[in-house]
Order: C-alpha cells, then sequence, then structure tokens
C-alpha cells in the first residue's frame, strides 16, 4: 500500500443507474479499488448481498480485503442498520443524527488515514427507493450533498440507483434535482460497458 498521500482534487460526488447486482459490483469494486491502490481509504453502507459482492470483486482485481480491512483502508457498515440509526421513526431522515452516524464515520476513517481522500459507496438512498420511500430517499441524498460539501476530508462519493425499478420521469426529475452534479442516466451492464440510454 502506497505510504504517500495523493493530492486530494475537491470532492465528487456522482450517482448512476445500474441494471443488475453484477454490474454494481463490477462498477462500485473498479471505484473503490482504483482508490484503494492510490492509498484512498474506502467506505461502504450496503447490504450484505452487495458488500460480499463487492469483497469478492475486489479479491478478484488481486486486492487483499482482509489486510485492507486490518490496516484501517476498509470500512463496511449495514444499509439498514445505518438507515435506522438516524431515521428512528422509520420516516424521515433526522438531518443531525445523519451528520452525526455518517459524518461521524468519515471523521473516524479521517482521523486513521490523515490526508487521504475518502472513497464512499452507499446503497441507502437506493433501498429506501426501492421500498417506496421515495421522499426520504431524495431527503437523505440531499444530506449526502450536504455532507460531502462541509465535511473534511474531500469526500470522493458514489452511489448507484437501480433503472429498472425507478419511475423514469418521477427519479429524472427528483434525484438530479437533489444532485446538482455527477449524475449519471447511462446503464451499465453486467460486462461494465455502459448501455444506450
Amino acid at each position: 500500500m502506497p505510504q504517500t498521500p495523493p493530492e486530494s482534487p475537491d470532492h465528487f460526488h456522482a450517482v448512476r443507474f445500474y441494471q443488475d447486482t453484477a454490474s454494481l459490483c463490477h462498477i462500485v469494486a473498479t471505484f473503490l479499488g482504483e482508490g484503494l491502490k492510490l492509498g484512498e481509504p474506502a467506505l461502504v453502507i450496503a447490504t450484505i448481498e452487495q458488500r460480499v459482492g463487492i469483497a469478492a470483486a475486489l479479491a478478484a482485481d488481486g486486492l487483499d480485503i482482509e489486510l485492507f480491512r486490518q490496516a484501517g483502508f476498509l470500512f463496511e457498515l449495514d444499509a439498514a442498520e445505518t438507515l435506522a440509526r438516524f431515521m428512528p421513526d422509520g420516516e424521515e431522515p433526522d438531518r443531525h443524527k445523519f451528520f452525526e452516524v455518517v459524518g461521524g464515520v468519515l471523521q473516524q476513517i479521517a482521523g486513521r488515514q490523515a490526508g487521504r481522500s475518502i472513497r464512499a459507496y452507499g446503497q441507502m438512498v437506493d433501498v429506501l427507493w426501492q421500498a417506496g420511500a421515495h421522499v426520504a430517499a431524495v431527503r437523505v441524498e440531499v444530506l449526502w450533498n450536504q455532507l460531502a460539501a462541509t465535511r473534511p476530508p474531500v469526500l470522493v462519493a458514489l452511489r448507484l440507483l437501480d433503472g429498472q425499478l425507478l419511475p423514469g420521469r418521477r427519479a429524472r426529475r427528483d434525484l438530479p434535482a437533489a444532485h446538482p452534479r455527477g449524475f449519471g442516466r447511462r446503464r451499465v451492464g453486467a460486462s461494465g460497458r455502459r448501455a444506450q440510454p
């Protein structure tokens, strides 16, 4: 693992659509793996299915997952458990608790890996949207944007949404409005190649 932290760019935060779990894990593993190879710590907030798939894809790329975990470069949280910590009523995300919970994890990572950008993948918005909690999903996306803009260190964040489940017009109206930069509308298939819109 690199010993010298790379220079940090401005924070970047993107949302993309995916077609299936295999394509999602491939995309996320590529995104996180590139950072890990540069010495950038990674945060994954996802279901157990996705966490296992992402770890397998990282391992297939030749990365020693256990080594990165033990060295404090790879942090993994459960999406449902994390949502429950800042949505006590199960309906409305609490901004203070979101910053306390998710922001607290980022600060913990920053404290252990000072001066390095953090690459983060979160499934929470997708989990809420698939459950029909569209307003809460958009609200969490807004909170991610606010957190990325106000909390050091630099955050390079990626979120993927199931394009097969999203109501097209509503998704393309609400989510881009909540996410002014880095919103992608192209889907990615299992091969990792971008499909046509």
